[in-house]
């Protein structure tokens, strides 16, 4: 496990930083964009922005997981390698433009359903083609991460960030431009991010085509897109619900207000879940392979379940000062969704590893029933929930049903590839966090409009969380000797 996880923090931390900044430039930006836009116009592009993500991982079919699974551990010779490359990018950009053109030509209605209103349509377009220029970074991407090229991954993101605040702060800050503002700075920014990745990655552009290889990578990846669909929609599905339920002034307003809140909350998605995401398939093909696969994996889960909680403790303490400090007094609400939110989403990361089984044994094609009964919690508990709780009922239904598919994914895998679970450490994990959260939610906070004041709030909270969870998974018994050495080492790697 050392040589694993040793992997892990030598590249991990590249990863994070770059998946950070492309998913927090929002977040970056929210003391001069919640001052800008209104709740409402928040609504409108988050709601556009999701709608297309949603459409557009459909289109993708997967194919960027089939891609990796197949250079990272299926093909043998390099020859194998490049025509993989070059088959994923090409039936995506086949794919991905297919969607688009037929997205476009019902871009009119599909604008009064998403938003009441017709003449966001262009809107709507461009976000669409931002979306599939995403999709071709991210066969790219593959690469990058089934080779560790860590700094070129880095140099792609921290472009596309550069670019996107600036000309955020330009197009909506300076010009008033509104929501148009942020999506012609997505899309320029998630152009020169693909032209970047190319560059990197140049077999994708060759004219190579192989039909047994794309057969391959659907199979393996078209299971996998309802997972991805229903995390999309167990985070969008809420906004458009908002809508139907509210009306459709009432609900953009609490879809943007919603949706603040959420992007504090996806911190731990940027510094946690997607790095987590990227290098967990490199480690779990790895660890399959080995005779203490069983316990090797299980003992990744109760690694995880201990980073994850500490993460999300962290953004429960912070929350309220956090959001008072940076948004403007009219979302000063959001701060209520933001810890059930972050324990949501580590939710979801855990799913990850619970279903390792089923990808272990190539038995992908059973994701669709598990998220299928996650995506019908989430509806049920979002309708009975928004009339009487508004944004903290959408919040609790995401956590309900990431935890439905976390569950389920285990259930179904352990049939297929036995994990042999840390359940004593594991129980103890989540003891120690449910003391912390009780604490934190006794300890009173006072509004206040001085930012000395805020930050002094931020420190002693985000200090009391750092501090405290550790020492209770000392006193707990939690860590073993040699995995405070394990650590040690790993910390020493990582500055070195």
């Amino acid at each position: 496990m050392r040589d694993v996880l040793s992997k892990m923090g030598r590249h991990g931390l590249a990863f994070a930083v770059g998946l950070m900044l492309t998913r927090l430039v929002g977040f970056l930006l929210a003391p001069f964009l919640s001052k800008a836009l209104s709740e409402a116009e928040y609504g409108v592009t988050d709601n556009l922005a999701l709608a297309a993500n949603l459409l557009m991982l459909i289109a993708a079919q997967g194919v960027p997981s089939g891609l990796f699974r197949n250079y990272a551990y299926t093909a043998t010779e390099g020859a194998s390698k490049g025509r993989a490359i070059a088959t994923a990018f090409r039936y995506t950009l086949l794919s991905s433009s297919t969607l688009l053109i037929t997205a476009g030509m019902c871009a009119v209605p599909l604008s009064l359903l998403l938003l009441g209103d017709t003449k966001y349509w262009v809107l709507l377009v461009l976000v669409l083609i931002t979306y599939l220029f995403a999709n071709l970074k991210n066969v790219c991407n593959q690469i990058l991460r089934a080779d560790y090229r860590s700094s070129h991954f880095l140099t792609v993101s921290c472009t596309e960030f550069i670019l996107c605040a600036g000309l955020n702060l330009l197009f909506v800050v300076k010009l008033g431009l509104g929501p148009a503002g942020i999506i012609y700075s997505n899309l320029i920014g998630a152009a020169v991010a693909l032209i970047l990745a190319v560059r990197y990655v140049p077999q994708s552009i060759t004219d190579t085509y192989d039909r047994s290889i794309r057969r391959d990578m659907t199979s393996f990846g078209w299971p996998l897109v309802p997972q991805a669909v229903v995390f999309s929609l167990l985070n969008s599905a809420d906004r458009f619900i908002f809508v139907a339920v509210l009306g459709s002034a009432a609900g953009l307003e609490a879809s943007g207000l919603y949706g603040r809140g959420q992007s504090f909350a996806t911190i731990l998605d940027g510094v946690l879940l997607m790095p987590f995401m990227m290098l967990w398939p490199s480690v779990y093909y790895e660890v399959g392979k080995r005779p203490s696969a069983a316990r090797d994996l299980g003992r990744c889960g109760t690694y995880y379940v201990a980073v994850a909680c500490f993460l999300a403790l962290g953004l429960t303490f912070v929350a309220e000062p956090l959001v008072h400090a940076m948004l403007d007094v009219r979302y000063h609400e959001a701060h209520m969704v933001v810890p059930i939110l972050a324990f949501a989403y580590a939710c979801y990361g855990f799913s990850d590893v619970t279903k390792v089984g089923m990808l272990l044994a190539g038995k992908t094609k059973r994701m669709p029933l598990l998220v299928a009964g996650a995506a019908i919690v989430n509806v049920i508990v979002n309708f009975s929930a928004i009339s009487r709780f508004g944004i903290l009922g959408a919040a609790w239904a995401s956590f309900a049903a990431f935890a439905t598919l976390a569950l389920l994914a285990g259930l179904a895998s352990q049939r297929l590839f036995r994990i042999d679970y840390e359940w004593s450490r594991l129980v103890r994990i989540v003891a120690a966090t449910l003391i912390l959260v009780v604490l934190e939610r006794h300890w009173t906070f006072t509004p206040t409009d001085d930012r000395g004041q805020l930050v002094l709030e931020l420190l002693e909270r985000g200090s009391c969380a750092a501090l405290a969870f550790p020492l209770l998974l000392i006193l707990f018994r939690i860590p073993t000797s040699s995995e405070y050495q394990m650590l040690w080492s790993l910390f020493r790697r990582v500055l070195g």
